[in-house]
């Protein structure tokens, strides 16, 4: 009998099946149930197969994995993030109390002095507040297009400072940012509002 290109040695069967009549290529053709006898190449080709599979079943759990760990962002903007953007108008100050509204000349002290042009950075803090100057206002909401952000006033009044911007492919195009302190108390309470448009 020639020899079959087939490996015959025991410790590569690894099946038996019935005959069926089929001319399978086998070290016993007159056996009624033939081992099945692997060409050592068909042999990788299993080996690799059960291998894929086991990788295709492994690989969506590993892909997912890291999205749990994802950083955080707010309104699209990750903590640390930092952008520029310009002065378009000279900001406008004044103080609201008893007396009514009074335009100020100049910025007072503990404001940001920009001016018409002045390129001011904005950072995104650990908690998603925008951070400008030695003012924090935390994050409030966000809409596709817009982010606001808000302090609260502990009397029932108009927030404390407040910015909203417009947004646009991961960038912001403009803003409105009202920076506000109360001083004094009962009826000399005042409120100084300094606002600023950027883009």
């Amino acid at each position: 009998m020639k020899s079959s290109p087939y490996l015959c040695k025991w410790s590569l069967l690894t099946q038996l099946i019935p005959d069926g009549g089929q001319k399978t290529k086998t070290c016993f053709p007159n056996s009624n149930y033939l081992p099945v006898c692997l060409h050592p190449i068909t042999q990788m080709k299993k080996l690799l197969l059960q291998l894929l599979v086991c990788a295709t079943a492994l690989f969506p759990l590993a892909y997912a994995q890291p999205a749990s760990f994802a950083a955080k962002t707010f309104g699209g903007f990750a903590p640390g993030a930092t952008f520029k953007l310009t002065m378009n108008e000279a900001p406008v100050a004044t103080t609201l109390g008893l007396s009514g509204v009074t335009i100020l000349k100049n910025i007072p002290a503990g404001y940001p002095k920009y001016k018409k042009g002045s390129k001011v950075t904005f950072k995104i803090g650990k908690k998603g507040e925008l951070m400008v100057g030695n003012f924090s206002i935390p994050f409030r909401s966000a809409t596709a297009t817009e982010n606001i952000y808000q302090t609260k006033s502990t009397a029932a009044t108009a927030p404390l400072s407040q910015a909203i911007f417009k947004k646009a492919n991961g960038k912001v195009t403009f803003m409105n940012l009202v920076l506000r302190k109360k001083s004094g108390s009962g009826f000399s309470t005042k409120t100084t509002q300094i606002m600023y448009l950027l883009e």
